[in-house]
């Protein structure tokens, strides 16, 4: 059975996204990416911590860009807006705050309305578990990779 959200991640896998609109502040967006597994996770984090201010905007701006394979983000006359560290630095800020956790593996997609019933179950599936477990949706699926 193929799964949109597997608990193993196979090297080159890719993960297609999605963040819902935010009525008065921005657009859905739709993505793909490569989620990070743990290794690189605990890397990511280390690195991080050595940032603050706006060195650390720029690392996070950066690290959007390389995870992402694709995004719908267009600019205000609808050329699309390139995966590049410094335009992705000028996405909206809570744009930019939940993307990054999606990216880092502590949050989970939006459930995408053109997902079918069974990815958006699983989705879901990894969402209550969060809540059960006052964890994150991230956190709930590397657990579920952990055990596998």
């Amino acid at each position: 059975m193929s799964t949109k959200f597997p608990v193993y991640l196979e090297d080159g896998y890719t993960q297609e996204g999605y963040i819902a609109a935010v009525p008065g502040l921005f657009e859905a967006l739709r993505f793909e990416f490569r989620p990070i597994v743990v290794a690189e996770q605990s890397a990511h984090y280390k690195e991080e911590k050595k940032f603050s201010g706006p060195a650390w905007a720029r690392f996070a701006a950066d690290f959007i860009a390389r995870r992402l394979l694709s995004w719908s983000a267009a600019r205000q006359d609808g050329a699309p807006v390139p995966l590049r560290g410094p335009d992705v630095a000028k996405i909206h800020p809570a744009l930019f705050s939940r993307l990054y956790s999606i990216l880092n593996g502590t949050d989970a997609s939006d459930l995408d309305p053109e997902w079918s019933e069974a990815e958006k179950e699983e989705s879901a599936d990894y969402q209550f578990e969060a809540v059960r477990d006052e964890t994150t949706p991230g956190a709930a699926a590397a657990q579920d990779r952990e055990k596998n």
